[in-house]
């Protein structure tokens, strides 16, 4: 493979996002505002070429791809939990003052070294690993260029592993657009150079 474009954008918004709930890998659905970010990710890809749709295999990834496939003559081509959010497994269903609240300890850690072995808490090492290895199997089963539905927290791991900076957070329909050149080698980016740019509406 010489030179593959991906573009990997947030899910459209849910009520837990609204809410200002941790959903890790928690299944929740899109709402009315997300259905509606979902159709206008599919008029910006529509003018950007896309050929291909995959996706996380969590709901909300899944709606959104499935409407953005739809509205641009697509079906969704790959669906893959490598693509998942990262799990944050005693946090999910919680605001950010639950967590302090009910949590405090596991909470303050978690903000103090976010990589740092909590129970049920996904390191991002390993987070990183498993996009990876999506990027490679999406570069061999996607048309180019194509849309990988994933997550905010999973979406900015990737693009720091691959920039080597750190990437502020994304909104819901965020899109980032990732060049792949060279070779893809045991789910790791090779031979490079592979550069990831942030797509400003």
């Amino acid at each position: 493979m010489n030179e593959m474009t991906l573009y990997f954008a947030r899910h459209g918004e849910t009520d837990w996002n609204a809410e200002g709930r941790w959903q890790g890998q928690t299944d929740v659905p899109l709402n009315a505002k997300g259905r509606l970010q979902a159709a206008a990710l599919a008029t910006r890809l529509g003018a950007l070429g896309v050929r291909a749709v995959g996706t996380s295999d969590l709901v909300r990834a899944n709606e959104t791809a499935e409407i953005v496939a739809r509205d641009l003559g697509l079906v969704v081509g790959l669906r893959d939990a490598s693509f998942r959010e990262r799990a944050y497994g005693p946090f999910e269903g919680l605001t950010r003052e639950e967590c302090k609240t009910l949590l405090p300890e596991a909470w303050a850690r978690l903000e103090k070294e976010p990589d740092h072995a909590i129970p049920d808490v996904e390191p991002l090492e390993l987070v990183a690993k498993r996009m990876l290895a999506g990027v490679r199997l999406a570069a061999e089963r996607l048309a180019a260029p194509a849309l990988i539905v994933s997550h905010g927290r999973s979406i900015r791991v990737l693009v720091g592993q691959i920039t080597g900076r750190e990437v502020p957070p994304i909104p819901n329909g965020g899109i980032y657009r990732i060049l792949i050149q060279g070779d893809l080698i045991e789910g790791s980016l090779a031979s490079g150079p592979t550069t990831a740019a942030w797509l400003s509406d």
